[in-house]
């Protein structure tokens, strides 16, 4: 069953690596346009963690179908850094997590927010992909790497053209992860 899925990924892997950017246009693209790092970088703390949890509506992730934002880096912070009851939280809120992406597909993980804005959307979904990475590495459970798949997967079109920089690094980052992830756990 391993190598079975671990074929179809690398199928899949293939398939979207001959649409990729050569790496010297990347290089060239990254060299002109360098990544700029927020002025404002945000600091996770055990303190601010569980206030963030504290204040989910039935503690729960995912509330009337929307998600709060926040979720996919504090479940991830929690998961590695928390204590006993937050990870059987943080456990709990990947499963339902999980199967809400398996169910609504594309149309997964709208941000619950006043403003509609493209941008938050799709950096908490890449955020979540990380998260799901992160979780199969931990678990070695390839649920979430492949839900991670299909998160970046759907993603991809919307990189044909030009996004913000932070949105690109964020899906970059979604896709180091998810490459990462595949290697070690299907090697």
């Amino acid at each position: 069953m391993k190598r079975a899925l671990g074929n179809w990924i690398m199928n899949l892997s293939r398939r979207w690596m001959d649409d990729a950017i050569p790496a010297e246009q990347l290089a060239a693209f990254l060299e002109k346009h360098p990544l700029q790092p927020e002025a404002e970088t945000v600091v996770i703390d055990t303190e601010a963690a569980h206030t963030w949890l504290s204040n989910l509506p039935d503690g729960k992730v995912l509330a009337n179908g929307k998600l709060v934002p926040g979720s996919g880096c504090m479940l991830d912070w929690l998961a590695g850094h928390g204590d006993e009851a937050a990870k059987a939280l943080v456990d709990d809120n990947l499963e339902r997590l999980l199967r809400h992406v398996e169910v609504k597909r594309k149309e997964a993980l709208v941000v619950q927010q006043d403003t509609f804005d493209i941008d938050t959307l799709w950096l908490e979904r890449h955020a979540v992909a990380v998260l799901f990475c992160h979780q199969a590495r931990r678990n070695h459970d390839l649920r979430f790497l492949n839900a991670a798949l299909k998160l970046n997967d759907w993603a991809f079109p919307l990189y044909q053209k030009p996004v913000s920089e932070l949105r690109l690094a964020s899906y970059l980052r979604a896709l180091t992860e998810q490459e990462q992830v595949g290697q070690e756990l299907l090697a």
